[in-house]
């Protein structure tokens, strides 16, 4: 079982050149993250590329703006991003209120 509670809160600035901060607990190993991300209002996941690996970010609370590999939509609570291999993403927050992320990034190409 992951707990985030049992995970250190990271403040990261402007995360991948985005605007403003997050803040993320993060299980990691060699093959995943699983991170609880929050966006603080007013800030955004910078744009990006998953290079041997995908993302799905499930909304849990607010809304944002997503743009993948150029194509743009509203997600809200209850929604997902999918962030397939090789494209590039970005997530902006630009409402009054954190926009709370479950995140997994797996990769897709593992050395055996």
């Amino acid at each position: 079982m992951i707990d985030f509670k049992n995970y250190k809160k990271e403040k990261i600035e402007k995360f991948n050149n985005g605007e403003g901060y997050i803040t993320r607990y993060m299980y990691q190993d060699e093959r995943v993250k699983i991170m609880k991300i929050t966006i603080k209002k007013g800030s955004s996941i910078g744009l990006h590329q998953h290079v041997s690996n995908l993302e799905v970010a499930y909304v849990l609370s607010g809304v944002a703006t997503s743009i993948v590999d150029g194509v743009k939509e509203k997600v809200e609570k209850g929604s997902a991003i999918y962030c397939p291999n090789k494209a590039s993403h970005i997530i902006e927050n630009n409402s009054d209120k954190n926009l709370v992320l479950f995140c997994v990034v797996a990769e897709t190409t593992v050395e055996e």
